[in-house]
């Protein structure tokens, strides 16, 4: 078998897709890495800040409370709030002071997975739960929704993996 045309997808979501609380208010979504089995591998290897991108993914971004063992997007938002950290940063302008840490690594996260030529990236959220569990699909069943979200994001890029494919050989 031909491993080199395998591809993986791993995908993360937030909120709590909990068919009780539709009408939750706090921020839903899902996101997903597609990449062929080789390539994810190699990425996962290499160095950021120090740190393999695989220690990075698997660990808690870097400046957040030792008790937060998180490692999403989430939990740096939160802090940014706890810390009345607001306003527009651009990610090659990011400072690396210790409050803004949890900023710099998440920035320098995002810059690594952007110029990743092989790894698509892809996501859907939304700042309401019914906007995601009830204007999105016609159910109440959380494994059903996300499966839905996975799914269709999927479906967004499909039809250009054969194309993807030849560009990459």
């Amino acid at each position: 078998m031909n491993t080199n045309n395998i591809w993986i997808a791993v995908g993360d979501e937030t909120g709590k897709f909990n068919e009780n609380n539709s009408d939750a208010k706090n921020f839903h979504g899902a996101a997903m890495i597609l990449a062929r089995q080789k390539d994810l591998q190699e990425a996962l290897q290499e160095q950021l800040l120090g740190k393999t991108i695989s220690e990075r993914l698997s660990n808690r971004i870097e400046g957040l409370d030792k008790n937060n063992t998180q490692h999403h997007v989430k939990d740096v938002w939160e802090y940014l709030k706890k810390h009345n950290i607001t306003g527009k940063y651009d990610l090659d302008n990011i400072s690396n002071s210790p409050e803004f840490t949890p900023l710099y690594t998440l920035g320098e996260t995002f810059k690594w997975l952007i110029q990743q030529k092989n790894l698509i990236s892809i996501g859907i959220y939304s700042k309401k739960a019914a906007d995601i569990m009830q204007n999105f699909t016609n159910s109440n069943d959380a494994a059903y929704i996300l499966g839905s979200l996975y799914g269709k994001m999927l479906g967004l890029i499909a039809p250009f993996l054969g194309y993807m494919e030849k560009c990459w050989v």
